[in-house]
């Protein structure tokens, strides 16, 4: 740790293990490069191990910041036995020649890791710092209780998932502190994994306010359009946004954003077709983050019906495109203007909600993004935390 010459505060030595990093740029790819970014610019030294996609072109570089990368799990649901052990290794013996004041470890891609912790802590006393993006239990429980399959991947269910509850356990237990990005994962990791809540720390996901603005909005005339941006999945609860659509009038237009498998594409077409909405619905396909911006200028609402998340990155950057966001499936620290939750998710009742956000006419504060949402903000908010457990 060193004090920085400019404002007298510390300044760290970061190691950061992550799966997704950009590119692509999807999932949750933007928020780690971001916060990298902005925790360079506050005078730490950054060394990231993280994922790579094939022929995507990454890792996208960060100057000044040293970024090992490993090709991705071959196999949806491998990443904790291909990628995952091979990066740890690697960073292992990095770490041999290398001074590092923080682990800064982001959701189960840190498992060996913690398993290195567990049982080298007495030798290895650098702070460890987990960062869930979601709890593995939470998930879990919420598709039991609506009767969803974990998972129709093989893989996944027998493999990941249950290395994911491994994983989630030994981060609370060797970690010097767990960053959540939502008070209710916090709730979670405290019920299913007895948290103890002191060493538990809020820190909401950010957004790219550099990207993403409200300065250029485009309307058209007579049309309504509504937004999803994410995975189509039966987590997200889409053929409800799709049915609800046909309770609204004829002008209002519905744009879904994001991969999904073919079956579940094919059913949300079949759907739309059923309840006489398909021609207002546009399927764009897998569309790149930093492209983004000229779909929410053309947006009147932003839509997302999930059964469960932890803090979407789309709702804020659609907030901080002065878009209005109807939402489930998650909670924030403190209400912003411009959100909306829905407490029931039928079709009848998204649609209704819709019609009732348009008629209120109300501004999203992107003021209040800006100052409590950007990603500097979320950098100074992990820097406060670094700065408590090295006292």
């Amino acid at each position: 740790m060193e004090n920085s010459k400019e404002n007298g505060n510390k300044t760290f030595k970061i190691a950061r293990l992550i799966y997704d990093w950009p590119k692509p740029w999807d999932g949750l790819a933007p928020a780690p490069y971001y916060l990298t970014k902005h925790q360079k610019e506050l005078g730490n030294e950054v060394t990231v191990f993280c994922g790579r996609w094939a022929r995507s072109g990454g890792p996208e570089m960060i100057k000044g910041v040293k970024v090992f990368s490993f090709p991705r799990e071959p196999l949806e649901g491998l990443m904790l036995l291909t990628t995952a052990p091979l990066a740890t290794i690697r960073f292992l013996f990095w770490r041999i020649f290398n001074k590092v004041d923080i682990y800064h470890v982001h959701g189960h891609f840190g498992l060996y890791l913690y398993l290195y912790k567990l049982i080298f802590g007495w030798l290895d006393d650098t702070p460890l710092v987990s960062h869930f993006h979601n709890t593995t239990a939470g998930r879990l429980e919420i598709a039991k209780k609506d009767n969803l399959p974990a998972s129709d991947n093989f893989f996944i269910r027998h493999i990941s998932l249950p290395l994911s509850l491994i994983s989630d356990k030994l981060a609370i237990r060797v970690s010097c502190a767990c960053i959540f990005v939502s008070k209710q994962n916090i709730e979670e990791a405290i019920r299913f994994y007895n948290a103890p809540r002191e060493k538990c720390f809020l820190v909401e996901s950010g957004v790219a306010c550099e990207v993403f603005s409200a300065e250029e909005k485009i309307r058209t005339e007579g049309v309504k359009n509504i937004l999803y941006v994410g995975a189509l999945t039966e987590r997200k609860n889409i053929q409800n946004l799709v049915e609800g659509l046909s309770f609204l009038p004829k002008s209002y237009n519905l744009t879904l954003i994001g991969r999904g498998h073919d079956s579940y594409i094919g059913r949300l077409k079949e759907t739309a077709e059923k309840v006489g909405v398909l021609d207002r619905i546009s399927f764009a396909g897998y569309i790149e983050n930093s492209k983004l911006p000229k779909f929410y200028a053309t947006t009147d609402i932003f839509v997302i019906p999930s059964l469960y998340e932890g803090l979407p990155k789309v709702v804020l950057e659609a907030l901080a495109s002065g878009v209005p966001v109807l939402a489930s499936g998650f909670d924030i620290k403190s209400p912003i203007k411009g959100l909306y939750f829905l407490d029931n998710l039928t079709s009848r009742k998204i649609s209704n909600e819709i019609v009732r956000i348009m008629r209120s006419r109300v501004p999203v504060d992107v003021s209040y993004i800006e100052k409590f949402y950007s990603w500097k903000a979320k950098a100074e908010e992990v820097q406060a935390i670094y700065e408590k457990i090295t006292k």
